[in-house]
């Protein structure tokens, strides 16, 4: 049961962070305001996932999340307003497919583990 809440997390995060990457495909973000409304949602899914996992992971596990918590908090901090995103579209779209490319990371590996902590 576990296993599927936590791959459906998985999914849903990766899911957001596709439409998130698809209003910059052009180079440029036209709607920073309906952005960082989806940013939100991706944060907060993914903070769920992350304090669920906190209370599952092995030691490696546990060092790569908190590492991956600690790059999400100061992410959500540095593009907390549709403003700076505005203001700094390139910075954004940099930082934002560097986390993407974490989240794809750390998920195909988590994948990869989960019948670690099935019932």
């Amino acid at each position: 049961m576990i296993v599927e809440i936590l791959k459906q997390q998985h999914r849903d995060a990766l899911r957001i962070a596709q439409r998130i990457e698809d209003t910059f495909v052009s180079g440029t973000i036209d709607n920073p305001y309906a952005l960082r409304s989806l940013l939100s949602l991706f944060i907060g899914k993914l903070t769920v996932h992350l304090d669920m996992r906190r209370t599952l992971q092995n030691n490696k596990h546990h060092q790569e999340m908190n590492a991956f918590s600690e790059e999400i908090k100061t992410y959500k901090k540095r593009w907390s307003a549709a403003s700076s995103i505005s203001e700094e579209q390139q910075n954004f779209i940099e930082d934002t497919r560097r986390i993407f490319s974490n989240l794809k990371r750390i998920t195909e590996s988590q994948e990869r583990n989960m019948c670690a902590y099935a019932n």
